[in-house]
């Protein structure tokens, strides 16, 4: 089973919550999207820097491995 360390962990989580946030913002009707732009700019910023984060986490622990 894959170990995470606890800022691993939190990165993850914020991944998910971020998704939420988007799959959120994406069931409601068109209206309410539009008035939404600013939240689903910012949730896909917050995803963007979390992913970043995680995957240079990974190449340490790949590079790390060798």
């Amino acid at each position: 089973m894959l170990e995470l360390s606890d800022k691993e962990h939190r990165t993850w989580w914020g991944v998910c919550s971020a998704i939420s946030v988007l799959r959120k913002l994406n069931a409601r009707d068109s209206q309410c999207r539009a008035r939404n732009v600013v939240e689903v700019y910012s949730a896909v910023s917050v995803l963007r820097k979390l992913m970043v984060e995680l995957f240079d986490a990974e190449a340490r622990n790949v590079v790390g491995d060798l």
